[in-house]
C-alpha cells in the first residue's frame, strides 16, 4: 500500500513539473549530456530515471570502444522509445551512425523531435518494426504517450492490465531483409529492447548475426526458467557470441523474468 501511495505522489509530482518545465538535459553526469522534450510524465520519468534504470547499458555504450574499432561504428537501436540512448550515442560519438527502429507514432514523433532538438545529423530514425516476417502488422497500444512503450506487435502488450486502446497498422521486416536488399549498413552494435518481442526479431537476423562486421549485441530478454535461457544462449553461440554480462537487476512479469543480457563476438 505504500508503495503505491509513493508511486502516485511521484507521478502527481511529474505532472506538475511538466506543465512548466518543457525540455531535460539527460546525461548530465558526463560532458555528454543532450535534450530530450518531456511532454508527458513517461518522458520525463525516463529522464529522471537515465543513470539508474538500466546501468549495464551505460557502461556497455560507454565500452564500445573497447572493440578496438573506429569512431564512425554503425549502431542499430531497436525499440528506439523516444530516443534515450540513441541520442546519448550519438552525443558521445559523434562519428558514429545510429539507425533507430522505433514503430509506435508517439515514440516515433518524440525520437524525431528530440533528434531535431539536438541538431544531431549522425541519427537516422526509421517508423519500422523488426520481426520474423516482412509485411504488415497491427501494433497493440495500451497506453498512447510518448515514452510509454505499452505497445505490441500483433499481440495485445501484457505488462499492465490497461487494454489494448488503439490498433495502429505499421510495417514490420525481417532484419535478414533489409541488409539483403543493402537498404541499411551492416550494424556494428545492436540494441534490443522489444518488451517480449525478441525472439522473433532474433528469428529474422540469423543472417546478420553471423555476419563478423556484428561485434555485440545488449539484449533485454524475457524467458521462464533457466532452461528457456539457455536455448537463447545455445543459438547465440551457434552464431559465435558469448555471453558475458548480465544485469543486476530483474523483473518480473507475468510469471517470465526479465532482464539484459551482453552477447559479445567470440575472439
Amino acid at each position: 500500500m505504500l508503495k503505491k501511495i509513493i508511486n502516485r505522489i511521484k507521478w502527481t509530482y511529474y505532472d506538475l513539473v511538466i506543465f512548466f518545465v518543457k525540455k531535460r538535459k539527460v546525461g548530465k553526469k558526463s560532458k555528454h549530456f543532450f535534450l530530450i522534450n518531456t511532454n508527458s510524465t513517461h518522458e520525463l520519468n525516463r529522464a529522471l530515471t537515465f543513470y539508474e534504470k538500466e546501468p549495464e547499458m551505460i557502461e556497455w555504450i560507454d565500452s564500445l570502444l573497447k572493440y578496438k574499432i573506429k569512431n564512425d561504428f554503425v549502431f542499430w537501436d531497436i525499440g528506439a522509445n523516444i530516443g534515450i540512448y540513441t541520442l546519448y550515442i550519438a552525443k558521445k560519438y559523434n562519428e558514429a551512425k545510429v539507425f533507430s527502429f522505433e514503430p509506435e507514432s508517439n515514440n516515433f514523433s518524440a525520437l524525431c523531435n528530440n533528434i531535431l532538438l539536438n541538431n544531431f545529423n549522425n541519427v537516422y530514425p526509421f517508423m519500422v518494426g523488426l520481426s520474423n516476417i516482412t509485411g504488415y502488422d497491427n501494433l497493440h497500444i495500451s497506453v498512447m504517450s510518448p515514452g510509454a512503450g505499452a505497445a505490441s506487435i500483433a499481440i495485445p502488450y501484457k505488462y499492465t492490465i490497461s487494454p489494448t486502446i488503439f490498433k495502429q497498422g505499421i510495417y514490420i521486416s525481417k532484419a535478414d531483409d533489409i541488409i539483403k536488399n543493402k537498404i541499411f549498413p551492416i550494424p556494428n552494435f545492436i540494441k534490443i529492447d522489444v518488451d517480449g518481442h525478441e525472439r522473433k526479431i532474433l528469428s529474422g537476423s540469423h543472417d546478420l548475426f553471423a555476419r563478423e562486421e556484428l561485434l555485440a549485441i545488449m539484449l533485454e530478454l524475457e524467458y521462464v526458467d533457466s532452461n528457456d535461457l539457455n536455448i537463447v544462449i545455445s543459438e547465440m553461440n551457434k552464431f559465435g557470441f558469448n555471453l558475458s554480462k548480465v544485469s543486476n537487476w530483474k523483473d518480473l512479469a507475468n510469471d517470465l523474468i526479465v532482464q539484459n543480457f551482453l552477447f559479445e563476438r567470440m575472439i
